[in-house]
């Protein structure tokens, strides 16, 4: 006899998402240190105990956020096939993650210790894009994966940088300079 899926109950749901906007809300007025369990469970209208319940503390919260982040990313690209000799394609698709939700993404990649996010980037990406270069040949099989994370933290590291900085040019401006570096390097 074949169980049937349970469907998430609705109120989990909107209780871990409560919780989820609470933390991001003080996120961007405070830094992570200067979070308090109690000051999340206000904003979410919840008590301490129910945080407690889906999560083990703040990190957790984040670890929640960041994995959330990346579950986005490796969807966005999981057609990358089509565009691995177009890198300014997969930078566009990459954006669009961004853009669909900027003050959320902006509020993670401001986060000081995020380096956890930017290693969870590289792991769910790398093997993907690897392969794809050893099945089409772009490189030698033995250097794909030294190409892959090296474009890979690179382009992480601009993104970062971009968060951080005023902006001056738009999330898109920057995923096609991005692409024409790739191809073309220096002279791009």
């Amino acid at each position: 006899m074949e169980k049937k899926t349970r469907k998430p109950d609705r109120r989990v749901t909107r209780t871990k998402k409560a919780i989820k906007d609470a933390f991001l809300s003080l996120l961007s007025e405070k830094d992570i240190s200067e979070i308090t369990v109690k000051s999340v469970a206000e904003i979410a209208n919840v008590d301490r105990k129910t945080i407690y319940n889906y999560y083990d503390g703040l990190y957790a919260i984040l670890e929640a956020l960041e994995d959330e982040f990346v579950k986005r990313i490796d969807e966005s690209v999981n057609y990358i096939e089509g565009v691995i000799n177009t890198p300014a394609l997969l930078f566009d698709k990459i954006v669009e993650v961004f853009e669909n939700n900027l003050d959320f993404y902006s509020k993670i990649m401001k986060i000081k210790s995020n380096s956890q996010l930017n290693k969870k980037l590289v792991s769910v990406l790398e093997d993907k894009i690897t392969k794809l270069l050893i099945k089409y040949k772009i490189v030698e099989e033995d250097k794909a994966s030294i190409t892959t994370v090296f474009y890979l933290q690179g382009f992480i590291e601009v993104y970062q940088k971009w968060f951080d900085s005023d902006r001056s040019i738009s999330l898109k401006e920057l995923s096609h300079y991005c692409g024409e570096l790739v191809i073309r390097g220096l002279k791009a």
